[in-house]
């Protein structure tokens, strides 16, 4: 392996499946290892006493032979209890091809071997199997893992396997179909949000009457981002499905009824009279069970195909449940995932058996008290717990699923002293911890290890560096986090990452044709240069992220709502803030996503030109499809939108001086009926005379009808200056802008609201001429227009001012 690869050592996803069943006279190490780690196969060489815990990633570098087969072997150490361990390897790995466990001495212990299909690169089975297992009792000791890869399988780039630990994924419904018991605690999935926020379910009071209906008490059920603590309101009872409830003390009957002329059925918990005939009596409640304690909420129609619960705006909220029940056009947004926080027992005598993966806290010894059944880590108790559940600092006898194990911590956010459990507990009086004084939980499976190069589930991945690698057809839609990773020029063609957490990641240069990265979150992400050619970003949240240069040619970026969407995505892309000079956008569907305040230009304006993007120096939206589009005080010089179909598009406030509509479709979109428009645009040098606009609105817009055009100081403000890379973050930037033609419209156009705010005659607005008032707005362009700006010289209707900024910042 070089030194250059030898520092690094990353790859993708599972592959080794270390599934471990310790014995009953095992014994809890001294001192547990909480802290997950990610450990690269060069640390093993760097460090001789270096070894991993069957909870840490370890990431082996595949390097490609260049002179045909040749099988190569890279190790890692292992501290592994006593205990029966199995160990699995990934069957249709297209590029590992062993694991052999030896002891110290060498001795190897346990072997799989996995040979190559009859193209050479493990492709001769179409149908998916499953690993390639074996079993070893072992004594706690240190063991050596190695595991070999073809060579000659690989092309081009090194390519990663990753051994990880895999999580059980207990189920939400016995084996009849029924919801669990106890009183769940519920987390909207946070890609709801667009800013990612974690927060709760709940159906808060105090009760509203709805008028114009029969309901004068009601709750409605709302998906709330802006807290996370679980009060009686935000417990829910779904045992019973014609009798499901919210709260513990005095329990509000769920119910569901059209409140609004929307035609949609609204979730509301009823406490008034109205609740003795709630729907759910006749219609039972559905639980769709989506494994690893997630779910859908829904129910079955009259013509037995199921509807599901999703978020609407209401005059409750902005997230309310909502529910198509009878009408035929399609849900408006895709089903509202949710979590399963914990199930809580008011009584933990009535927890029933745990299943592999559960772990249960009760606030007595000896199993008694108050209890919460979890599946998920619990980094903060404190933010949950309200005098109803008293979570925090309570925990005093623990019970576990089977091949489960979990470590408290009297710390939030796994801190402090911490007590490793792998046996049923009935109280932690005797134990470093003590009773009282767990904030945070960490649930560890017993049962897995899993090394593959073909997918990576849910991998804690934090800041580490996978330049340069091939992740081509890495499957991790599960929500890998690679929070701060370093992915500069990997290739990502017919990677999965739907739903990755890619905050502040470094992507510049990547490769990816066909990329799915829907709902992933990149926020302050540097993307610059990357070529993502019909890479599908639907939902993607790209807030203050920099993708300079970037070539997203035929990309998807709106919403995602039919049936062979996978995954459903209700919202279109979030670029916010993003900066994209000379970003290449052309043949993209850009419908339903969010540009506003972001900065797409040219650093050459386009005019009354095309945009060639190979020269580096513009950018493009030539051909898109753009319906209810958002581009509202966005700065987008210079850009080509020739041929784009643009529909409800708002451009208000936008800076388009020198950007060039010819032979674009400008109109109503007809699904929300709003239409385009231009309010307070800045439309200096801008080209619309060649495109078709159809009853859009210029209202206060600026024009300059100057030959030979003129030069404009904008004053940026600083949210312009908050993506990455950016040399003076936070501050305004001056801008200076020389735009060589005048602007051009459909002087004949009789649907237009003309720039004075009045609206065209039979005749249009009237020719481009100083004379003529209708192209002129009625606020002036100076220190107080948005943003503030001057011209060089005097334009139609402006004069020439002394410039509104400087120095001018010749980085942008």
């Amino acid at each position: 392996m070089s030194d250059a690869r030898a520092s690094r050592i990353l790859q993708s996803c599972l592959g080794l499946l270390f599934l471990w069943v310790p014995t009953a006279a095992s014994a809890a190490p001294a001192e547990a290892q909480s802290t997950l780690r990610v450990l690269y196969e060069q640390d093993f060489v760097a460090d001789p006493a270096l070894a991993a815990s069957a909870k840490d990633i370890v990431l082996f570098d595949l390097e490609p032979s260049l002179h045909g087969p040749a099988t190569r072997t890279q190790l890692a150490r292992y501290d592994l209890e006593a205990g029966t361990h199995t160990i699995c390897l990934d069957a249709d790995d297209p590029f590992l091809t062993e694991v052999v466990l030896e002891d110290g001495r060498g001795k190897k212990l346990l072997r799989l071997h996995r040979p190559h299909g009859p193209d050479g690169k493990g492709n001769g089975r179409q149908k998916p199997r499953k690993p390639q297992c074996a079993q070893v009792t072992l004594a706690a000791a240190t063991y050596t893992m190695r595991v070999a890869h073809d060579g000659g399988s690989i092309a081009g780039a090194h390519r990663v396997a990753f051994a990880q630990p895999m999580s059980a994924s207990p189920r939400l419904a016995d084996g009849t179909g029924a919801a669990l018991g106890g009183y769940w605690a519920l987390r909207p999935d946070p890609s709801l949000d667009p800013r990612r926020r974690l927060g709760r379910v709940i159906a808060p009071p105090p009760d509203q009457s709805v008028p114009g209906t029969p309901f004068t008490a009601i709750r409605p059920v709302l998906a709330d981002f802006s807290a996370r603590q679980i009060d009686d309101a935000g417990l829910f009872r779904f045992a019973d499905p014609n009798d499901p409830t919210v709260g513990t003390t005095q329990p509000g009957a769920l119910n569901l009824a059209k409140l609004d002329p929307s035609g949609f059925w609204t979730g509301f918990a009823d406490d008034g009279q109205t609740r003795s005939n709630a729907f759910f009596q006749s219609v039972p409640l559905v639980v769709n069970d989506l494994g690893g304690y997630r779910f859908q909420l829904g129910v079955t129609r009259k013509d037995n195909k199921p509807a599901d619960f999703f978020l609407r705006s209401t005059t409750f909220s902005e997230t309310t449940f909502s529910l198509n029940y009878d009408q035929r056009q399609p849900d408006p947004a895709p089903p509202a995932a949710l979590e399963v926080l914990f199930r809580f027992y008011p009584d933990g005598t009535q927890i029933g058996a745990l299943q592999e993966g559960e772990v249960a806290l009760f606030q007595q010894c000896n199993y008694q008290g108050r209890a919460a059944v979890f599946a998920l880590d619990a980094p903060n108790l404190s933010e949950l717990t309200s005098p109803v559940i008293t979570l925090d600092k309570t925990a005093a006898s623990v019970r576990l699923g089977n091949n489960t194990a979990a470590i408290l911590h009297s710390g939030l956010l796994y801190t402090g002293t911490e007590q490793l459990l792998d046996l049923d507990t009935p109280c932690l009086a005797q134990t470093p911890i003590g009773t009282g004084n767990t904030s945070s939980l960490q649930i560890l499976s017993l049962a897995s290890l899993l090394v593959s190069s073909r997918r990576c589930e849910r991998c804690q991945l934090l800041g580490v560096d996978l330049s340069g690698f091939d992740l081509s057809g890495t499957d991790a839609e599960s929500g890998v986090d690679l929070k701060g990773a370093n992915l500069g020029g990997a290739t990502l063609t017919g990677t999965n990452l739907a739903f990755a957490s890619l905050e502040g990641a470094i992507l510049d240069g990547v490769t990816g044709p066909g990329v799915n990265l829907s709902s992933a979150f990149l926020a302050g992400a540097s993307l610059r240069g990357a070529k993502l050619h019909q890479g599908l970003l639907y939902g993607a949240t790209l807030i203050e992220a920099d993708l300079e240069g970037a070539d997203l040619q035929g990309a998807f970026l709106s919403n995602c709502t039919t049936a062979d969407c996978s995954p459903k995505v209700a919202s279109g892309a979030y670029l916010n803030n993003a900066h994209l000079k000379n970003v290449n956008l052309a043949a993209a569907d850009l419908s339903a996503a969010d540009f506003t305040d972001a900065s797409f230009y040219s650093s050459a304006l386009v005019g009354s030109g095309k945009c060639t993007f190979s020269d580096g120096n513009c950018a493009t939206a030539a051909g898109a499809t753009m319906n209810n589009t958002q581009f509202g005080f966005a700065y987008l010089a210079g850009v080509d939108f020739t041929g784009a179909q643009v529909q409800g598009v708002q451009f208000g406030g936008a800076v388009l001086i020198g950007a060039n509509f010819g032979g674009a479709k400008l109109s109503v979109d007809p699904s929300v009926g709003t239409n385009s428009g231009f309010t307070s645009a800045f439309l200096q040098g801008a080209q619309l005379g060649n495109a078709t606009l159809e009853g859009t609105s210029l209202a206060n817009a600026f024009l300059d009808f100057r030959a030979g055009g003129n030069d404009m100081f904008v004053h940026l403000s600083a949210d312009f200056a908050r993506f990455p890379n950016w040399h003076a973050p936070g501050q305004k930037i001056c801008v200076f802008v020389t735009y060589g033609e005048p602007t051009t419209v459909p002087t004949g156009n009789s649907t237009l609201t003309c720039p004075n705010v009045t609206p065209a005659g039979a005749n249009g607005c009237g020719p481009e001429i100083g004379s003529n008032a209708n192209w002129n707005s009625t606020f002036p362009i100076g220190a107080n227009s948005t943003p503030p700006a001057s011209y060089l010289l005097d334009a139609t209707y402006t004069k020439a001012a002394p410039a509104i900024c400087t120095p001018i910042d010749t980085a942008w």
